[in-house]
Protein backbone atom coordinates (compact mmCIF):
# COMPACT_ATOMS: atom_id res chain seq x y z
CA UNK A 1 0.00 0.00 0.00
CA UNK A 2 1.33 3.60 -1.07
CA UNK A 3 1.70 5.64 2.28
CA UNK A 4 0.05 9.04 2.01
CA UNK A 5 1.95 11.95 1.66
CA UNK A 6 3.96 12.61 4.97
CA UNK A 7 3.31 9.67 6.65
CA UNK A 8 6.45 7.34 7.68
CA UNK A 9 6.36 3.61 9.60
CA UNK A 10 8.54 3.38 12.83
CA UNK A 11 8.44 0.63 15.11
CA UNK A 12 5.25 -0.85 13.08
CA UNK A 13 3.63 2.71 13.66
CA UNK A 14 2.23 5.37 11.69
CA UNK A 15 4.06 8.86 12.37
CA UNK A 16 3.62 12.22 10.39
CA UNK A 17 6.48 13.79 9.43
CA UNK A 18 7.03 17.12 7.34
CA UNK A 19 9.71 19.26 7.17
CA UNK A 20 10.22 22.99 8.87
CA UNK A 21 11.17 25.55 6.33
CA UNK A 22 14.63 26.25 6.43
CA UNK A 23 14.25 29.71 7.40
CA UNK A 24 12.58 29.12 10.65
CA UNK A 25 14.77 25.51 12.15
CA UNK A 26 16.54 27.66 13.72
CA UNK A 27 13.33 28.98 15.75
CA UNK A 28 11.90 25.53 16.07
CA UNK A 29 15.12 23.82 16.70
CA UNK A 30 14.35 20.65 14.38
CA UNK A 31 14.43 20.04 11.09
CA UNK A 32 11.74 17.67 10.73
CA UNK A 33 8.16 18.07 12.38
CA UNK A 34 7.22 14.38 13.43
CA UNK A 35 4.43 13.35 15.78
CA UNK A 36 2.45 9.60 15.79
CA UNK A 37 -0.71 8.83 15.05
CA UNK A 38 -1.50 6.54 17.33
CA UNK A 39 -2.10 3.89 14.90
CA UNK A 40 -0.86 0.57 14.51
CA UNK A 41 0.30 -0.52 11.00
CA UNK A 42 -1.51 -4.18 11.90
CA UNK A 43 -4.70 -2.68 12.58
CA UNK A 44 -5.42 0.87 10.94
CA UNK A 45 -7.34 1.48 7.93
CA UNK A 46 -6.21 4.10 5.04
CA UNK A 47 -9.45 6.29 5.99
CA UNK A 48 -7.66 5.84 9.42
CA UNK A 49 -4.60 7.11 8.57
CA UNK A 50 -5.99 9.84 6.27
CA UNK A 51 -8.51 11.06 8.82
CA UNK A 52 -5.11 11.42 11.26
CA UNK A 53 -3.18 12.53 8.69
CA UNK A 54 -5.26 15.64 8.44
CA UNK A 55 -5.22 16.31 11.65
CA UNK A 56 -1.52 16.04 12.12
CA UNK A 57 -1.22 18.76 9.23
CA UNK A 58 -3.47 21.18 10.63
CA UNK A 59 -1.45 20.94 13.72
CA UNK A 60 1.66 21.61 11.99
CA UNK A 61 0.33 24.57 10.06
CA UNK A 62 -0.57 25.80 13.61
CA UNK A 63 2.58 25.31 14.52
CA UNK A 64 4.07 26.87 11.83
CA UNK A 65 1.84 29.90 12.29
CA UNK A 66 3.16 30.52 16.09
CA UNK A 67 6.64 30.45 15.10
CA UNK A 68 5.71 33.54 11.89
CA UNK A 69 2.99 35.21 13.56
CA UNK A 70 2.55 35.88 17.63
CA UNK A 71 -0.14 38.62 17.07
CA UNK A 72 -3.22 36.82 19.51
CA UNK A 73 -5.38 38.91 17.44
CA UNK A 74 -4.99 36.65 14.25
CA UNK A 75 -6.32 33.06 16.20
CA UNK A 76 -9.03 32.17 17.43
CA UNK A 77 -10.39 30.49 20.07
CA UNK A 78 -10.15 26.82 18.64
CA UNK A 79 -6.21 27.67 17.75
CA UNK A 80 -5.66 28.90 21.03
CA UNK A 81 -7.59 25.76 22.72
CA UNK A 82 -5.83 23.74 20.48
CA UNK A 83 -1.92 25.31 21.11
CA UNK A 84 -3.15 24.86 25.09
CA UNK A 85 -4.27 21.02 24.11
CA UNK A 86 -0.55 20.62 22.92
CA UNK A 87 1.41 22.50 25.73
CA UNK A 88 -0.70 19.88 28.41
CA UNK A 89 0.59 16.71 26.29
CA UNK A 90 4.31 18.01 25.86
CA UNK A 91 4.11 18.37 29.81
CA UNK A 92 2.28 14.81 30.27
CA UNK A 93 -0.40 16.80 32.01
CA UNK A 94 -3.79 15.23 31.98
CA UNK A 95 -6.50 17.80 31.78
CA UNK A 96 -8.86 17.74 34.59
CA UNK A 97 -6.21 16.01 36.76
CA UNK A 98 -6.51 18.36 39.92
CA UNK A 99 -7.95 21.60 41.32
CA UNK A 100 -5.27 22.48 43.77
CA UNK A 101 -3.44 25.75 42.96
CA UNK A 102 0.05 24.99 44.35
CA UNK A 103 -0.04 21.76 42.32
CA UNK A 104 -1.39 23.87 39.57
CA UNK A 105 1.37 25.58 39.73
CA UNK A 106 4.21 23.46 40.29
CA UNK A 107 2.89 21.46 36.80
CA UNK A 108 2.74 24.79 35.36
CA UNK A 109 5.12 27.26 36.56
CA UNK A 110 4.89 29.56 33.22
CA UNK A 111 1.62 30.79 34.60
CA UNK A 112 3.51 32.83 37.13
CA UNK A 113 5.44 34.42 34.70
CA UNK A 114 2.20 36.08 32.05
CA UNK A 115 1.44 39.15 34.61
CA UNK A 116 3.17 41.48 32.73
CA UNK A 117 1.94 40.76 29.61
CA UNK A 118 -1.63 39.43 29.86
CA UNK A 119 -2.58 39.51 26.18
CA UNK A 120 0.19 38.03 24.16
CA UNK A 121 -0.45 34.82 22.59
CA UNK A 122 1.79 32.87 25.24
CA UNK A 123 -0.33 34.06 27.78
CA UNK A 124 -3.63 33.30 26.46
CA UNK A 125 -2.44 29.57 25.78
CA UNK A 126 -0.98 29.20 29.17
CA UNK A 127 -4.19 30.71 31.08
CA UNK A 128 -6.04 28.07 28.82
CA UNK A 129 -4.15 25.27 29.96
CA UNK A 130 -3.57 26.25 33.46
CA UNK A 131 -7.14 26.32 33.86
CA UNK A 132 -8.14 23.41 32.01
CA UNK A 133 -5.70 20.97 34.51
CA UNK A 134 -8.65 21.76 36.79
CA UNK A 135 -11.39 21.72 34.74
CA UNK A 136 -11.32 19.35 31.68
CA UNK A 137 -14.33 21.31 30.20
CA UNK A 138 -12.15 24.54 29.06
CA UNK A 139 -10.74 22.32 25.90
CA UNK A 140 -14.01 21.34 24.95
CA UNK A 141 -15.63 24.68 24.74
CA UNK A 142 -17.14 24.55 21.08
CA UNK A 143 -16.94 27.20 18.58
CA UNK A 144 -18.09 27.95 15.43
CA UNK A 145 -14.78 26.69 13.73
CA UNK A 146 -15.44 23.14 15.31
CA UNK A 147 -19.01 23.28 13.80
CA UNK A 148 -16.18 23.25 10.21
CA UNK A 149 -13.91 20.98 11.43
CA UNK A 150 -16.69 18.54 12.12
CA UNK A 151 -18.30 18.92 8.71
CA UNK A 152 -15.33 18.38 6.75
CA UNK A 153 -14.81 15.20 9.06
CA UNK A 154 -18.29 14.09 8.21
CA UNK A 155 -18.12 14.80 4.78
CA UNK A 156 -15.11 13.06 4.35
CA UNK A 157 -13.27 15.93 2.29
CA UNK A 158 -9.20 14.97 1.87
CA UNK A 159 -8.92 16.10 -1.21
CA UNK A 160 -7.28 19.97 -0.53
CA UNK A 161 -9.20 21.66 -3.54
CA UNK A 162 -12.76 20.54 -2.38
CA UNK A 163 -11.57 21.25 1.74
CA UNK A 164 -10.66 25.37 -0.05
CA UNK A 165 -14.12 25.46 -1.66
CA UNK A 166 -15.60 25.00 2.09
CA UNK A 167 -12.64 27.08 4.13
CA UNK A 168 -12.72 29.81 1.59
CA UNK A 169 -16.73 31.08 2.34
CA UNK A 170 -16.17 29.78 6.06
CA UNK A 171 -13.15 31.76 6.73
CA UNK A 172 -15.33 35.15 4.71
CA UNK A 173 -18.18 34.47 7.29
CA UNK A 174 -16.49 33.99 10.40
CA UNK A 175 -14.44 37.66 9.23
CA UNK A 176 -17.84 39.38 9.97
CA UNK A 177 -18.85 37.31 12.86
CA UNK A 178 -15.80 36.18 14.50
CA UNK A 179 -15.16 32.30 15.69
CA UNK A 180 -17.56 32.85 18.82
CA UNK A 181 -18.52 30.19 21.64
CA UNK A 182 -21.34 28.06 19.69
CA UNK A 183 -24.80 29.52 22.27
CA UNK A 184 -28.88 28.83 21.12
CA UNK A 185 -28.71 32.35 21.43
CA UNK A 186 -26.09 33.09 18.48
CA UNK A 187 -28.81 32.70 15.79
CA UNK A 188 -29.17 36.64 15.83
CA UNK A 189 -25.51 36.75 15.41
CA UNK A 190 -25.33 34.57 12.70
CA UNK A 191 -28.44 35.92 10.50
CA UNK A 192 -26.77 39.61 10.47
CA UNK A 193 -23.79 37.72 9.53
CA UNK A 194 -25.18 36.29 6.72
CA UNK A 195 -26.79 39.53 5.30
CA UNK A 196 -23.74 41.13 5.60
CA UNK A 197 -21.78 38.68 3.52
CA UNK A 198 -24.07 38.83 1.04
CA UNK A 199 -23.75 42.08 0.82
CA UNK A 200 -19.87 42.31 0.95
CA UNK A 201 -19.80 39.12 -2.03
CA UNK A 202 -22.65 40.60 -4.25
CA UNK A 203 -19.81 43.55 -5.16
CA UNK A 204 -17.68 40.84 -6.83
CA UNK A 205 -19.53 37.64 -7.95
CA UNK A 206 -23.04 36.92 -8.96
CA UNK A 207 -25.94 35.56 -6.97
CA UNK A 208 -25.99 32.34 -8.40
CA UNK A 209 -22.72 32.22 -7.07
CA UNK A 210 -23.03 33.76 -3.63
CA UNK A 211 -26.32 31.06 -3.56
CA UNK A 212 -23.85 27.92 -3.83
CA UNK A 213 -21.59 29.48 -0.98
CA UNK A 214 -24.38 30.29 1.12
CA UNK A 215 -25.78 26.49 0.47
CA UNK A 216 -22.25 25.46 1.87
CA UNK A 217 -22.42 28.06 4.61
CA UNK A 218 -25.59 26.95 6.10
CA UNK A 219 -24.70 23.17 5.46
CA UNK A 220 -22.22 23.38 8.45
CA UNK A 221 -24.41 25.45 10.41
CA UNK A 222 -27.71 23.34 10.68
CA UNK A 223 -25.61 20.37 10.90
CA UNK A 224 -24.19 21.91 13.94
CA UNK A 225 -27.19 23.05 15.30
CA UNK A 226 -28.79 19.51 14.74
CA UNK A 227 -25.82 17.40 16.48
CA UNK A 228 -25.35 20.04 19.31
CA UNK A 229 -29.90 20.60 19.54
CA UNK A 230 -28.94 24.48 19.03
CA UNK A 231 -32.00 25.24 18.08
CA UNK A 232 -30.77 27.36 15.14
CA UNK A 233 -33.48 27.93 12.17
CA UNK A 234 -30.63 29.32 9.65
CA UNK A 235 -32.33 30.32 6.18
CA UNK A 236 -30.69 31.95 3.19
CA UNK A 237 -30.88 35.86 2.90
CA UNK A 238 -33.12 37.47 0.41
CA UNK A 239 -30.90 37.13 -3.07
CA UNK A 240 -31.79 39.92 -6.07
CA UNK A 241 -32.97 38.36 -9.61
CA UNK A 242 -30.48 37.06 -11.65
CA UNK A 243 -30.36 36.35 -15.47
CA UNK A 244 -27.56 33.58 -15.82
CA UNK A 245 -25.13 34.31 -18.94
CA UNK A 246 -25.25 32.10 -21.83
CA UNK A 247 -23.16 29.02 -21.85
CA UNK A 248 -20.53 29.17 -24.35
CA UNK A 249 -20.70 26.11 -26.69
CA UNK A 250 -18.66 25.42 -29.19
CA UNK A 251 -20.04 24.35 -32.93
CA UNK A 252 -19.82 20.59 -34.20
CA UNK A 253 -17.57 21.95 -36.74
CA UNK A 254 -15.62 24.19 -34.21
CA UNK A 255 -15.32 20.84 -32.24
CA UNK A 256 -13.89 18.70 -35.28
CA UNK A 257 -11.18 21.28 -35.62
CA UNK A 258 -10.46 21.40 -32.44
CA UNK A 259 -9.82 17.13 -32.63
CA UNK A 260 -7.53 17.85 -35.73
CA UNK A 261 -5.93 19.92 -33.85
CA UNK A 262 -5.32 17.99 -30.65
CA UNK A 263 -3.48 15.06 -32.50
CA UNK A 264 -1.03 17.01 -34.37
CA UNK A 265 -0.28 19.41 -31.46
CA UNK A 266 3.25 19.90 -30.17
CA UNK A 267 1.42 19.47 -26.57
CA UNK A 268 0.16 16.11 -26.69
CA UNK A 269 -1.31 16.59 -22.68
CA UNK A 270 -2.98 19.72 -23.96
CA UNK A 271 -4.25 17.39 -26.13
CA UNK A 272 -5.58 14.73 -24.05
CA UNK A 273 -7.08 17.24 -21.87
CA UNK A 274 -9.22 18.60 -24.79
CA UNK A 275 -10.70 15.07 -25.69
CA UNK A 276 -11.47 13.76 -22.10
CA UNK A 277 -13.12 17.19 -21.65
CA UNK A 278 -14.88 17.41 -25.01
CA UNK A 279 -16.14 13.57 -24.84
CA UNK A 280 -16.92 13.33 -21.03
CA UNK A 281 -17.53 16.53 -19.64
CA UNK A 282 -14.32 16.27 -17.85
CA UNK A 283 -12.17 18.94 -16.28
CA UNK A 284 -8.89 19.13 -16.04
CA UNK A 285 -8.68 18.70 -11.67
CA UNK A 286 -10.82 15.53 -11.90
CA UNK A 287 -7.76 14.49 -14.60
CA UNK A 288 -5.50 15.55 -12.39
CA UNK A 289 -6.86 13.16 -9.29
CA UNK A 290 -7.35 9.96 -11.59
CA UNK A 291 -5.29 6.56 -10.32
CA UNK A 292 -4.54 3.35 -11.66
CA UNK A 293 -7.17 1.50 -10.94
CA UNK A 294 -9.34 4.88 -12.52
CA UNK A 295 -7.73 4.05 -15.98
CA UNK A 296 -7.80 0.23 -16.01
CA UNK A 297 -11.17 0.12 -17.90
CA UNK A 298 -9.20 1.67 -21.18
CA UNK A 299 -7.56 -1.10 -22.12
CA UNK A 300 -11.19 -2.87 -22.22
CA UNK A 301 -11.85 -4.15 -25.85
CA UNK A 302 -14.92 -3.18 -26.98
CA UNK A 303 -15.76 -0.65 -24.71
CA UNK A 304 -13.06 1.46 -23.16
CA UNK A 305 -13.54 3.33 -20.11
CA UNK A 306 -12.52 5.69 -17.47
CA UNK A 307 -14.03 6.11 -13.46
CA UNK A 308 -13.85 9.06 -11.38
CA UNK A 309 -14.32 8.26 -8.00
CA UNK A 310 -11.93 10.67 -6.20
CA UNK A 311 -13.92 13.78 -3.73
CA UNK A 312 -15.81 15.55 -6.30
CA UNK A 313 -18.17 18.91 -6.17
CA UNK A 314 -21.36 16.94 -6.00
CA UNK A 315 -22.29 12.85 -5.41
CA UNK A 316 -23.09 12.76 -9.61
CA UNK A 317 -19.86 13.46 -10.40
CA UNK A 318 -18.24 10.25 -9.68
CA UNK A 319 -19.13 9.17 -12.81
CA UNK A 320 -18.44 6.35 -15.59
CA UNK A 321 -16.75 7.94 -18.94
CA UNK A 322 -16.88 5.77 -22.24
CA UNK A 323 -14.07 6.56 -24.11
CA UNK A 324 -15.33 6.51 -28.05
CA UNK A 325 -12.90 9.11 -29.06
CA UNK A 326 -8.99 8.75 -29.46
CA UNK A 327 -8.78 5.67 -27.10
CA UNK A 328 -4.99 5.00 -28.05
CA UNK A 329 -4.01 8.60 -28.31
CA UNK A 330 -5.43 8.78 -24.79
CA UNK A 331 -4.02 5.92 -23.56
CA UNK A 332 -0.26 6.51 -24.84
CA UNK A 333 -0.57 10.28 -23.07
CA UNK A 334 -3.02 9.96 -20.18
CA UNK A 335 0.13 9.02 -17.58
CA UNK A 336 1.67 12.13 -18.34
CA UNK A 337 -0.59 14.03 -18.57
CA UNK A 338 -1.95 13.21 -15.40
CA UNK A 339 1.54 13.82 -13.82
CA UNK A 340 1.96 17.53 -16.02
CA UNK A 341 -1.65 18.94 -14.37
CA UNK A 342 -0.02 17.71 -10.49
CA UNK A 343 2.91 19.43 -11.26
CA UNK A 344 1.77 23.14 -12.53
CA UNK A 345 -0.69 25.33 -10.45
CA UNK A 346 -4.37 25.08 -10.55
CA UNK A 347 -4.32 28.05 -12.78
CA UNK A 348 -1.74 26.64 -15.24
CA UNK A 349 -3.44 24.34 -16.29
CA UNK A 350 -6.90 25.86 -17.60
CA UNK A 351 -4.79 29.06 -18.80
CA UNK A 352 -2.62 26.73 -21.22
CA UNK A 353 -5.86 25.36 -22.80
CA UNK A 354 -7.91 28.75 -23.00
CA UNK A 355 -4.87 29.72 -25.25
CA UNK A 356 -4.58 26.66 -27.56
CA UNK A 357 -8.30 26.86 -27.86
CA UNK A 358 -8.44 30.62 -28.70
CA UNK A 359 -5.77 29.83 -30.83
CA UNK A 360 -6.97 27.16 -32.35
CA UNK A 361 -10.61 28.53 -33.54
CA UNK A 362 -9.09 31.87 -34.46
CA UNK A 363 -12.45 33.67 -34.35
CA UNK A 364 -12.15 36.50 -31.96
CA UNK A 365 -13.71 35.68 -29.48
CA UNK A 366 -11.62 33.57 -26.31
CA UNK A 367 -12.94 30.17 -25.59
CA UNK A 368 -12.09 28.24 -22.07
CA UNK A 369 -12.41 24.40 -21.17
CA UNK A 370 -15.42 24.98 -19.86
CA UNK A 371 -17.12 25.42 -22.51
CA UNK A 372 -16.02 21.82 -23.67
CA UNK A 373 -18.59 20.86 -20.98
CA UNK A 374 -21.21 22.83 -22.33
CA UNK A 375 -20.81 21.22 -25.62
CA UNK A 376 -21.25 18.07 -24.42
CA UNK A 377 -24.88 18.77 -23.48
CA UNK A 378 -25.46 20.45 -26.90
CA UNK A 379 -24.30 17.23 -28.58
CA UNK A 380 -26.19 15.03 -26.58
CA UNK A 381 -29.50 17.69 -27.29
CA UNK A 382 -28.24 17.93 -31.17
CA UNK A 383 -27.88 14.09 -31.87
CA UNK A 384 -31.77 13.30 -30.47
CA UNK A 385 -29.32 11.49 -27.18
CA UNK A 386 -31.19 10.07 -24.12
CA UNK A 387 -30.47 12.87 -22.20
CA UNK A 388 -30.75 10.51 -18.91
CA UNK A 389 -27.84 8.36 -19.68
CA UNK A 390 -25.94 11.50 -21.30
CA UNK A 391 -26.01 13.12 -17.66
CA UNK A 392 -24.63 10.03 -15.83
CA UNK A 393 -21.91 10.44 -17.97
CA UNK A 394 -21.23 14.21 -17.54
CA UNK A 395 -22.31 14.08 -14.13
CA UNK A 396 -25.26 16.68 -13.89
CA UNK A 397 -27.19 16.90 -11.26
CA UNK A 398 -30.46 16.28 -12.84
CA UNK A 399 -29.11 12.47 -14.06
CA UNK A 400 -28.67 10.57 -11.25
CA UNK A 401 -25.36 8.84 -10.68
CA UNK A 402 -23.60 5.50 -10.74
CA UNK A 403 -24.05 3.97 -7.31
CA UNK A 404 -20.34 3.75 -6.03
CA UNK A 405 -20.61 0.07 -5.28
CA UNK A 406 -20.68 -0.46 -8.88
CA UNK A 407 -17.65 2.19 -9.62
CA UNK A 408 -15.97 -0.07 -7.44
CA UNK A 409 -16.97 -3.77 -9.68
CA UNK A 410 -13.34 -3.59 -11.40
CA UNK A 411 -12.67 -3.06 -15.03
CA UNK A 412 -13.60 -6.30 -16.17
CA UNK A 413 -16.78 -6.39 -14.25
CA UNK A 414 -17.99 -2.97 -15.52
CA UNK A 415 -16.81 -3.43 -18.66
CA UNK A 416 -18.94 -6.30 -19.08
CA UNK A 417 -22.04 -5.02 -17.60
CA UNK A 418 -24.98 -4.05 -19.68
CA UNK A 419 -24.76 -0.68 -18.04
CA UNK A 420 -21.39 0.21 -18.98
CA UNK A 421 -22.65 -1.04 -22.62
CA UNK A 422 -25.51 1.44 -22.74
CA UNK A 423 -23.75 4.20 -21.78
CA UNK A 424 -20.84 3.61 -24.63
CA UNK A 425 -23.69 3.09 -27.70
CA UNK A 426 -25.15 6.57 -26.24
CA UNK A 427 -21.93 8.47 -26.27
CA UNK A 428 -21.47 6.71 -29.88
CA UNK A 429 -24.63 8.66 -30.46
CA UNK A 430 -23.65 12.52 -28.22
CA UNK A 431 -20.17 12.03 -30.45
CA UNK A 432 -21.42 10.64 -34.09
CA UNK A 433 -20.60 14.13 -35.60
CA UNK A 434 -16.45 13.58 -34.10
CA UNK A 435 -16.55 9.18 -35.01
CA UNK A 436 -14.24 9.13 -37.99
CA UNK A 437 -11.77 6.64 -39.57
CA UNK A 438 -8.61 7.68 -37.98
CA UNK A 439 -5.64 5.08 -37.20
CA UNK A 440 -5.21 6.52 -33.68
CA UNK A 441 -9.26 6.10 -32.89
Amino acid sequence: MKLPQYIIIKKQSYYFQKGIPSNLRSVYGKAKYVRPLGLKVSHASLSDIEKARIRALDNYELLIKTITNTDPSTYSQDEITRLAQVMLRDKKISPGSTGNPEIMSNLLPEIDGIQDNIDSLESKVTITAYKAIADAKVLQKRTLDSLYNDYIYYKGYTDPRMIHRVSVPWRKLLSICGNQVISNGLIDTLHHALDSYVGQRLNNVSPATIKRELNTLLSILNRGSRKYRLGWMLQIPQLPNHVPKEKQVLTQEQQSLLIQQCLSYINPRVATCVILMLQGGMMPSEIKRLKEENLEGLTHLNTPFITITADTKTKTRKRLIPIVLHSKFIIEHINNTIDWLNTVTDSAAPATLKKFMTKTLDNGKTYTGHCLRHSFRNNAVANSADLGKASLIAGWSTGGNISTQMLNYGSEGLGNSEVVKGLFAESLVIHKHLIISNSYN
